[in-house]
């Protein structure tokens, strides 16, 4: 069995090619064939050499597209042969191949896609629940190998040796695709069978290319007008394609053109990283007795984000995921919060929002109870925040009257007379407005509706300067010589 030893060194100790004014060996018979020798380096030690039947590893492209339904049918094996669509705001997303032999394809409403297939199975897609599942299938993936790299959900590259492709793909039931570099391993991937791996020889790139139908480029962004149209020119396969220069392709495809030249004129890269996981903060709660009731479930929650706040440490995140437990089978929700998630209130308020919009509380109960539950923040920070230009209210008015002692033009204010008067000057007037006074603000209103603007020549500073309690908003006016004020209106908390 190859060592991780093995698979970084396995390059660098390939043997050299035997030159070609010496006679070649004739190959050793199996029960004959020599063992692995043993060489010493000043710079690297000593090491095992590979031996003739030892494999390079090699880039291998896992294909799982659609992700939504390659979930559920990893879910139920059973709706693989069922006609099933992913669909969203009443449209349908991704169609399997039972549902597209019933006439539906993607963009079709759903309403029309159940009168073509009434037993037609609906994925709901939901962007939390995608998210958390693709995150799960890469960590299962640096189980097999440490180099991972997520290209984008569904598709996913592995470092890894030839013969442990096929294993993978039966236990993802996904396309594989493998090569010497990504580009080639992606294009094999695209052309697989599900369950099945594509391999394409080191140096054998273009006569695979050669082969491939046109077709499979719509996996790479190819729209179908664009595969019709090259279609008509007699272009058949991706070999015929790769025989135009960059300008041509660009010219005749134009922006899908930039997508497709790594794969047909190169560069391919063959570099894969090693998979760092995203930090995730978790904490759980198993029950002595299964849970039957919604309401038992609230002190856990409360216990449980009351613990995540004492790990976060002032930090906070904004994916939270509920977890619950229910016969053996997790059960997961994830909600994004539009603030980061860092007190115990405000994590337990989410984890009820999003028991409460999936409904999996009243399913869990209905299906033996509530087993364990558990609260997880992924990658937890700690976040920046804005703060004021003068940290006391003294210290802003200071700055006020500094600008309105070194420019005594620039503080002015508006005096409103009507508002719905079509002539300017009957609607609004400026007046100079006394900065220094007693330290009293320029923003002291008289408008029609309470709000008190005020014009600053320089803008944004005073924004900051004014006190708190001077105005509800105020207008900044830089230009004095505009025939009406400009909407700049921002509240003066948002200011300060």
């Amino acid at each position: 069995m190859d060592t991780l030893f093995d698979r970084v060194h396995s390059d660098r100790d390939a043997p050299a090619p035997a030159s070609p004014l010496r006679p070649r060996r004739r190959a050793p018979s199996p029960s004959r064939r020599p063992s692995p020798r043993t060489i010493t380096r000043p710079d690297t030690g000593t090491r095992t050499a590979p031996g003739p039947g030892h494999a390079t590893p090699a880039v291998a492209a896992l294909r799982l597209e659609p992700l939504p339904l390659w979930l559920a049918e990893r879910g139920d094996p059973s709706l693989a042969r069922a006609p099933m669509v992913a669909a969203d705001e009443g449209r349908v997303l991704h169609a399997n191949p039972p549902a597209r032999r019933h006439g539906i394809t993607r963009g079709m409403r759903l309403d029309g896609a159940l009168l073509r297939a009434p037993h037609l199975h609906v994925v709901a897609t939901r962007e939390p629940d995608l998210a958390h599942a693709w995150r799960e299938v890469l960590h299962e993936l640096a189980d097999w190998t440490p180099w991972v790299a997520g290209l984008r959900r569904g598709l996913a590259l592995l470092r890894l040796h030839p013969g442990e492709a096929e294993p993978l793909a039966k236990a993802f039931r996904g396309r594989v695709g493998v090569a010497s570099d990504r580009h080639t391993a992606e294009l094999a991937s695209a052309s697989a069978v599900a369950g099945q791996v594509r391999s394409v020889a080191t140096g054998d790139e273009s006569a695979f290319l050669a082969r491939l139908p046109l077709r499979f480029l719509r996996a790479l962004g190819l729209g179908e007008g664009d595969l019709t149209r090259l279609h008509w020119l007699g272009l058949q396969s991706v070999g015929d394609l790769a025989r135009w220069s960059e300008p041509q392709l660009r010219g005749y495809l134009g922006a899908a053109a930039g997508a497709l030249l790594p794969y047909l004129h190169g560069p391919r890269d063959a570099c894969v990283p090693i998979w760092t996981a995203p930090a995730q903060l978790r904490r759980d709660l198993r029950f002595d007795e299964p849970q039957r009731e919604p309401w038992q479930l609230d002190p856990a929650i409360e216990r449980l984000a009351m613990a995540l706040e004492e790990a976060l440490e002032g930090r906070g995140g904004v994916r939270l995921t509920v977890e619950l437990e229910v016969e053996g089978v997790a059960r997961r929700v994830t909600r994004i919060a539009k603030r980061p998630l860092a007190r115990a209130a405000v994590i337990a308020r989410h984890a009820h929002a999003a028991l409460r919009d999936s409904g999996i509380v009243a399913d869990a109960v209905g299906h033996g109870g509530v087993e364990a539950l558990a609260l997880t923040l992924d990658e937890p920070r700690r976040h920046a925040a804005q703060e004021g230009l003068w940290a006391t209210r003294a210290q802003r008015r200071r700055a006020l009257e500094s600008i309105g002692e070194r420019f005594p033009d620039a503080l002015v204010r508006i005096a409103w007379g009507d508002p719905h008067a079509p002539a300017s000057d009957q609607a609004w007037g400026w007046r100079p407005a006394d900065a220094a006074a007693g330290g009293a603000s320029p923003a002291l209103a008289d408008g029609p509706h309470g709000a008190v603007p005020l014009g600053l020549a320089d803008g944004a500073n005073a924004l900051r300067s004014l006190p708190v309690h001077a105005a509800e908003r105020v207008v900044v006016l830089p230009n004095r010589s505009s025939s009406r004020p400009r909407d700049w209106s921002v509240p003066i908390a948002d200011a300060a």
